[in-house]
């Protein structure tokens, strides 16, 4: 329950947000742990535009580094879920083994059973890419797919060239989309790409904190 102002005080813009939209935490109760830190995020960003000016809301989420806190929480999240994912596909032997292959195969003929009717869930297009591309060189695709969710997932958690592996996990996330899987895939691809907007802070907790300066020395170096 949100407290009510004494008689004469004005409610400060929080409090108005907070009325109009509800207390954040009883909302998040009712939703998985992507959802939370989803509604979280966005309850954040919305109250800090409403209290502030937008220009500087994209500032501080984009190039502060004391938003590096929330990148972390954001990253931890990103980093946990390709992570077990790519574990699980590296040690199962359809993925990567004597049988790699045969589950990427799965996955293909599932989408390219989804593309029929007015308004298919796949594309015509993709489906295409599927059938010529992927299909037949099945094996390849597999251990590509494995390894990357691996290395995504470890690339985010400990903020290694975050702005990378947050494209690449995007790169997945639209592409299994475009294959008509939803699952996690849209949450997980906005804060990919939120990630990938604030590259220059999402790892300034994490070793882009040594790496980026490193680079920098190197690229102005190699300039004169």
């Amino acid at each position: 329950m949100i407290a009510v102002p004494p008689q004469g005080r004005r409610l400060t813009s929080g409090a108005i947000l907070l009325r109009k939209v509800g207390h954040p935490q009883l909302l998040i109760r009712k939703y998985s742990p992507a959802a939370a830190l989803f509604n979280g995020l966005f309850f954040y960003t919305i109250s800090m535009i409403y209290t502030s000016k937008p220009y500087a809301v994209t500032r501080f989420l984009t190039a502060d580094t004391a938003s590096a806190p929330l990148w972390l929480l954001v990253r931890l999240y990103l980093g946990y879920e390709w992570l077990i994912a790519g574990w699980e596909k590296v040690m199962n032997p359809v993925w990567v083994g004597p049988g790699a292959g045969a589950a990427v195969s799965g996955f293909v003929k599932g989408a390219l059973a989804k593309t029929g009717g007015a308004h298919p869930d796949v594309s015509w297009w993709y489906a295409e890419f599927l059938r010529g591309v992927v299909l037949p060189n099945a094996t390849i695709w597999s251990n590509i797919v494995a390894v990357g969710e691996l290395l995504v997932g470890v690339g985010l958690l400990v903020g290694l060239f975050t702005g990378l592996a947050a494209f690449f996990g995007f790169f997945m996330n639209m592409n299994y989309l475009l294959a008509g899987t939803v699952s996690t895939n849209p949450v997980l691809l906005v804060l990919a790409l939120a990630v990938m907007l604030a590259h220059r802070v999402a790892g300034y907790w994490g070793l882009d904190y040594y790496v980026r300066p490193f680079f920098s020395r190197e690229a102005r170096s190699s300039k004169r």
